[in-house]
């Protein structure tokens, strides 16, 4: 385990109380989460989603500040 890194079960326990979620895996568990879900779990509701995975309007939809790398 590295130093200085916090481990969580899974992606919803990650998300809780944090600030921004930065996606940097095209892994398709992560495409399919509950949003609604995960923007209650957030302080800020904020992607960054750094492969373009995600649909952007449905994520502002839903109440996200979304930003997508080189979109």
């Amino acid at each position: 385990y590295l130093q200085n890194i916090t481990y969580a079960a899974g992606p919803y326990e990650t998300a809780e109380g944090s600030d921004i979620i930065v996606l940097i895996t095209e892994w398709e568990e992560f495409k399919y989460l509950d949003w609604r879900k995960m923007k209650d779990l957030l302080n800020k509701p904020i992607v960054f989603d750094t492969r373009n995975c995600l649909d952007p309007q449905t994520l502002r939809r839903i109440g996200f500040t979304y930003q997508g790398i080189g979109r």
